[in-house]
């Protein structure tokens, strides 16, 4: 029994010694047991002692730590305390600069009095983590010449961070069968650490063909976050080349083609139709010409259409337009007509416009669907830049017995960083086409708020319009406040939107829309991983609508409320090329119409990997009224289900030159048939920028009434946009390199320039030819070597032109980049790598070059008297540099060595002492 209370008291004591103790009546505590602190941060604290005696004391203070972690200002001292007397003993230390993150660390504090230990205690010290990576390439050109050259670069990572990190760097290149589009290198590198690694390709007949690419590069941490994006230009050399304009991609699935011309045959069922499409622009002195045109022939119905046909004149200024027009903002106008606009000065901009509302350009029947006018002026690109806008707009429609009128004011109100507000207002009236005294007034109002106060975000957009206001958006109440606040991975919202729908027409002629309403409200968490992302939503769906369910009957009003889960999971991997998207929504609804709650969800699969996609969709139970109405109208009592499934692959083959896009579809409901889809194109590139294609389509639905089959073929013609001002110019540029003897130059053979970017190696008489060349400026750069330099030319081409450039021997200047601090100095990241160093000539000139990852540079010049300087950073302020303007005297046959220094400034500390508080 003694033995267990003395276990007892000897654990309450050795529990008790992290925070304090107690010996000699003398209590000991540190201010705090734990600190957190970043590297190159100056720490304090300090230490209480109580003497509870009635006679002094003397304690000897000892401090034990991990001095790669920190240091401190004091050492082992003694420190006499009086009778019944309270010392503060204020301590500082400074966290290594290097000091890594995440190992325990502590800093131990011993005392002992008479040669006696007294106790220790500990202060737990945590550094805090620090991700800072930085990557760079020692080229920014390649160039190759034949199949099989090697294209090789440097790539160095350098971890300023406190942490080990993970780095994955991705070189994508363009398509080839013999490589992989996309390149994946994993890479470790511990905290301070940097390493240099070469990455080799070879080029292949791909890249032979394509003059020039980029390799584009993206370096990864391991959770997925880019940190550095770059890109490598790599040019085909030639001794002499003819200019050409870069065409745009031919894309088939884009919905607008520029600079094309297209013809096509289709046969549907025993229908036969004939197209006939082109797109261009001619750029003139003043300004430029579009056109487009748009004719489809039936020859069934032996019917014609033009439609989407138009030509346009712009310049700066001023511009018109005349054909099928298209205007989709208050109200929606399709049409046949004329609009312009003209720039009274930068800020201030009118339009007007008017057109007959036919579909087709040419139609020769009645007017059956109106006409429409409109005029607009704008100040500083008008409420959705920095000003403000008002229009007015006319338009009628015979066949739906209306004539309307809208004048809208709409401002951009306050346009800050943390704050944006965008407000409008319409006014309009609606009287019958056949008897305007039958009228009504309308209006609508908006109002739009962006705010944002550190890692919260307010979205807020709300909209009303009357009954009888004329506008696209009519009878119609829409709110949506959301208010979200965002971590690093983390982002938290709450949602809420209203709309409700409730227009009314003044002709019996016009459809009666139905009058509806819905309410959402919900919140959300989401989470991002390395690839992947995870959100939950709960959520609350009302809605109300009036409705017939079946005709004869009168209408009536109708609610469904539900409770519902969404969860959303998406995956994407870029090294595999593979992604996931994941929908779920779930829950419980009861409407009108049934008893009890009924069991609802639905899920949504969308699966990508490189050419084959697919998507997936399943609904169990209905989600909206419309859906439970027509369950009663098919007089259904099960649940109401529907399936679609939806595989697709799109690949390319022989380089690109065959594009094949194929899916097909199935489809099923609890109300419908089976219906199977088919749908394919194959695009294949000829010569001289055209385009072949096929394209299919099939149906099928059980009932074999609905069956149909399309086929469409075509051929489609690329080119640049004209300009009949520009003029071609022809361009030779000859390279010699100086000798002894001034009188005599020779032609520097086989010698590396660019011409904008465009490779070049001159001829074995030193010479290189662009030829058709637009006149423009043209930067040209001599790729010098150790041994022999030139500076970089330009020239404005407006003709025919030659340029000389001589080559000078160089002379080598090396040198280094290093800090110099003290345990005091301030924290700055210690960058060596990829600082600009820059020496300038009597002349002027500039002669550049890169330091590498430990700071050491090289750069060649001409001889001669140089000024050399090093770029300041946005720490400047903080650091001074030691070597900024030196001269160097750079002679034939010597070697000269500069360095800078970056010696970095002392923190002001603030010192206090402490005095005996004498309680």
């Amino acid at each position: 029994m003694k033995k267990q209370l003395r276990f007892c008291l000897l654990f309450l004591i050795f529990a008790f010694v992290p925070f304090h103790f107690m010996a000699q009546n003398v209590t000991v505590q540190f201010s705090e047991d734990q600190l957190e602190a970043s590297n190159g941060e100056v720490i304090s604290f300090y230490i209480k002692m109580i003497n509870n005696e009635a006679k002094p004391v003397v304690v000897d203070v000892d401090f034990e730590y991990d001095k790669n972690a920190v240091r401190l200002a004091s050492g082992k001292s003694e420190y006499a305390l009086a009778a019944n007397d309270t010392t503060f003993i204020p301590l500082k230390g400074i966290i290594n600069r290097k000091a890594i993150a995440g190992k325990n660390s502590a800093i131990i504090a011993k005392f002992s009095s008479n040669n006696k230990t007294l106790g220790s205690q500990v202060l737990s010290l945590s550094i805090t983590e620090k991700k800072m990576v930085r990557f760079y390439m020692s080229e920014e050109n390649l160039t190759f010449e034949h199949i099989g050259d090697t294209l090789a670069y440097e790539v160095t990572i350098d971890n300023l961070g406190n942490t080990k990190q993970r780095i994955r760097l991705l070189s994508r290149f363009p398509k080839s069968p013999t490589k992989d589009e996309l390149s994946s290198e994993l890479v470790e590198i511990e905290a301070f650490q940097d390493t240099t690694f070469t990455l080799q390709y070879i080029v292949d007949e791909q890249m032979m063909k394509l003059d020039d690419f980029s390799i584009a590069l993206k370096t990864l941490y391991s959770n997925g976050d880019i940190f550095g994006t770059s890109r490598l230009k790599v040019n085909s050399v030639k001794q002499a080349r003819r200019f050409q304009k870069d065409l745009k991609n031919y894309d088939p699935s884009s919905i607008t083609q520029d600079n094309i011309v297209s013809l096509s045959a289709r046969k549907s069922r025993d229908n036969y139709q004939y197209y006939f499409y082109a797109n261009n622009q001619i750029d003139l002195k003043q300004g430029s010409i579009q056109s487009n045109i748009d004719v489809n022939w039936w020859e069934t119905s032996n019917a014609l259409y033009i439609r989407n046909t138009w030509f346009q004149y712009t310049t700066n200024r001023f511009g018109v337009k005349a054909g099928n027009l298209f205007r989709s903002d208050i109200v929606n106008l399709i049409g046949r007509g004329v609009e312009s606009y003209y720039h009274i000065d930068e800020q201030n901009r009118i339009e007007v416009g008017g057109m007959n509302k036919s579909y087709s350009l040419i139609n020769t029947t009645d007017n059956k669907y109106g006409n429409a006018g409109w005029a607009n002026f704008s100040h500083n690109g008008g409420w959705l830049g920095d000003g403000y806008e008002a229009s007015v707009i006319y338009h009628d429609d015979p066949a739906l017995d209306y004539k309307s009128y809208i004048g809208t004011g709409r401002t951009n109100v306050i346009d800050r960083e943390n704050l944006k507000v965008k407000a409008g207002a319409s006014l309009s009236k609606t009287s019958l086409y056949t008897d305007e005294s039958t009228s009504e007034n309308g209006g609508a109002g908006e109002l739009m708020v962006f705010a944002k106060k550190g890692r919260f975000r307010l979205n807020s957009n709300n909209y009303y319009s009357s009954a009888y206001y004329s506008g696209l958006r009519q009878g119609a109440l829409n709110l949506t406040e959301r208010l979200s606040y965002n971590l690093e991975k983390y982002n938290f919202w709450v949602l809420y939107n209203y709309l409700s729908f409730a227009p009314k027409q003044l002709s019996s002629q016009n459809i009666n829309q139905q009058n509806f309403s819905t309410a959402q409200y919900n919140f959300g968490i989401s989470r991002r991983f390395e690839n992947l992302s995870v959100s939950l939503v709960p959520n609350y769906y009302k809605e109300k609508r009036t409705s017939l369910l079946f005709s004869g009957q009168e209408a009536q009003e109708f609610t469904m409320r539900a409770k519902r889960l969404t969860a959303n999971l998406g995956y994407n991997h870029i090294i595999s090329q593979q992604s996931v998207s994941l929908n779920l929504e779930g829950g419980v609804y009861n409407t009108d119409l049934q008893a009890g709650e009924t069991p609802h969800f639905k899920v949504n699969l969308n699966y990508n990997w490189r050419f084959f996609n697919l998507n997936a969709y399943y609904q169990y139970n209905s989600f909206f009224l419309g859906e439970e109405f027509s369950k009663i109208r098919f007089a259904s009592s099960g649940a109401y289900e529907v399936y679609n499934i939806l595989p697709s692959i799109e690949k390319d083959f022989f380089n690109e030159k065959l594009r094949i896009r194929t899916g097909v579809s199935f489809s099923k409901s609890s109300f419908t048939d089976e219906y199977l889809q088919l749908n394919g194109r194959i695009d294949y590139q000829l010569p001289a920028n055209f385009n072949v294609y096929f394209s299919t389509f099939l149906s099928d639905f059980s009932t074999s009434y609905y069956n149909t089959s399309t086929m469409q073929v075509g051929i489609i013609k690329r080119f640049s946009k004209i300009d009949v001002t520009e003029k071609r110019h022809n361009l030779k540029v000859y390279v010699y390199r100086n000798t002894n003897d001034s009188l005599k130059k020779v032609p520097a053979v086989g010698q590396l320039l660019l011409i904008n970017n465009k490779a070049f190696r001159t001829n074995e008489k030193g010479v290189v030819s662009y030829r058709r060349l637009p006149a423009d400026h043209y930067d040209i750069k001599v790729f010098n070597t150790k041994d022999w330099y030139a500076s970089d030319q330009e020239i404005d081409l407006i003709d025919d032109a030659e340029v000389v450039i001589n080559m000078d021997k160089t002379v080598t200047i090396k040198g280094k980049v290093s800090y110099k601090s003290t345990e005091l100095s301030y924290n700055v990241p210690r960058e060596l790598g990829s600082l600009t160093v820059t020496l300038i000539n009597a002349k002027g000139e500039h002669f550049k070059a890169k330091t590498d990852a430990n700071g050491y540079f090289r750069v060649y010049v001409p001889e001669g008297d140089y000024t050399a300087n090093i770029e300041m950073y946005n720490r400047a302020s903080r650091v001074e540099v030691i070597g900024q303007g030196q001269k160097v005297k750079a002679t034939s046959g010597t070697l000269e060595n500069i360095n800078f220094i970056f010696r970095v400034k002392d923190r002001k500390v603030e010192r206090k002492k402490f005095k005996s508080s004498g309680f």
